[in-house]
């Protein structure tokens, strides 16, 4: 696999073609100060998605 997993799946989710109304992503962070609560993917998915995010701990 190769690319940006978290635009990936924003980009995913906003396709019309797709009816996507909630995105449903685990949280796991092991990295920058701004990821600690939420990995890197989660992160992404959250702050550029305009469909809803859950975040299951």
């Amino acid at each position: 696999m190769f690319g940006n997993p978290g635009r990936d799946i924003v980009s995913f989710a906003e396709n019309k073609k797709n009816d996507i109304g909630l995105i449903v992503i685990g949280s796991r962070g092991h990295s920058r100060a701004g990821e600690m609560l939420l990995g890197s993917v989660s992160y992404t998915v959250v702050h550029k998605s305009k469909k809803p995010v859950m975040i299951i701990k």
